[in-house]
């Protein structure tokens, strides 16, 4: 469990897994911008058939200091604006964690593995942080 918070009605405990699917549900809204894809920039072959229910080989979360940490790795379409659909995009993950859980995301790292041209992917890594 990444967050456990106790009071006198009970108890919450919140997965990585809970977390890592929220962040994949924000990236997943804008199938023409981007793709989720792991560490090696490489598209999971059942994500283009099926609805994946484990992202965690593309999304990294953890808890450091009380301050949620996470990692997104994504492929962007040629042509848009890395840094604008970027800070957008780690925007919406970071209200969506907040808004569906409570639990504050300070750290959100976002991963540009490579780019999306014609269905053809070209890999390169630039890094931005939010």
């Amino acid at each position: 469990m990444i967050y456990r918070e106790n009071n006198e009605f009970g108890s919450i405990a919140i997965g990585e897994e809970v977390l890592v699917r929220i962040a994949a549900e924000e990236v997943r809204k804008h199938p023409e911008e981007m793709r989720l894809c792991n560490a090696k920039g490489k598209v999971p072959a059942i994500e283009k058939h099926l609805i994946r229910l484990d992202w965690s080989d593309c999304i990294f979360a953890q808890m450091e200091g009380g301050e949620l940490c996470l990692q997104v790795n994504v492929l962007l379409r040629f042509g848009i604006s890395i840094s604008n659909t970027g800070n957008m995009l780690i925007a919406e993950i970071r209200r969506e964690i907040e808004r569906q859980t409570g639990i504050l995301a300070k750290n959100i790292t976002l991963y540009i593995r490579g780019l999306i041209i014609n269905d053809m992917i070209t890999r390169r890594h630039l890094v931005i942080r939010g």
